[in-house]
């Protein structure tokens, strides 16, 4: 198994966190969860545009 990166990590994260709120309908845990999967994207996007 590979050792998991931080971005992979954070998607990770991310997609319990919205699976759990869409299961629960907890609005603020589906909005943190979508938030911690834009996240990389976006860093990534910033670190290669510089």
């Amino acid at each position: 198994m590979r050792k998991m990166g931080l971005w992979e990590g954070l998607i990770g994260v991310g997609a319990l966190m919205l699976v759990v709120g869409a299961v629960y309908k907890i609005e603020p845990l589906v909005y943190a969860g979508v938030t911690l999967i834009i996240i990389p994207f976006v860093a990534k996007a910033l670190i290669e545009a510089l």
